[in-house]
């Protein structure tokens, strides 16, 4: 089965009068970040070939960028609801390719730091706030499908 791939782009809203000197906030950095990973995750999905390895490596580093620029602030700060949908948007679409490339480890810690992204979601009553119905589907889906991944036997 084909994982599911977190396919909308995230906007936030520029808070002007909270920022007069115009300079973008953490949320909104990782966003882009987030953002650009995508638009190459999708062109990827799109065309399929072999040449687009590089791109899907180029979209993990962005994923992987974005997702540490929030892990950091997220230790200032407490999450917000658009930084949790984002969360959930780059942990899904890092684990999906993560998976894709045989790289089941760091897919299967990828995915149990979503599960605990998830879990503060739903115990904050945020989930439908920030998560359509085919949005939870889909990342339920991958939790279920992937999360679990079996330990391999060293070769003897």
């Amino acid at each position: 089965a084909a994982a599911y791939v977190f396919e909308r782009a995230v906007t936030l809203s520029f808070d002007q009068a909270n920022n007069p000197e115009g300079y973008y906030n953490v949320d909104e950095f990782a966003a882009l970040l987030y953002n650009f990973g995508l638009a190459n995750h999708l062109y990827c999905l799109q065309n399929g070939t072999t040449t687009t390895v590089k791109q899907l490596k180029k979209a993990l580093a962005l994923y992987n960028m974005a997702i540490s620029v929030l892990q950091v602030e997220g230790e200032e700060n407490p999450s917000t609801p658009d930084a949790s949908l984002l969360s959930v948007a780059i942990l899904n679409n890092m684990g999906q390719i993560q998976q894709e490339f045989g790289q089941y480890e760091a897919a299967r810690d990828t995915y149990q730091t979503l599960l605990k992204q998830w879990l503060l979601l739903k115990r904050e009553g945020a989930m439908q706030t920030v998560l359509d119905e085919s949005d939870c589907n889909g990342v339920f889906l991958n939790l279920f499908m992937y999360s679990y991944i079996p330990e391999t036997a060293a070769a003897a």
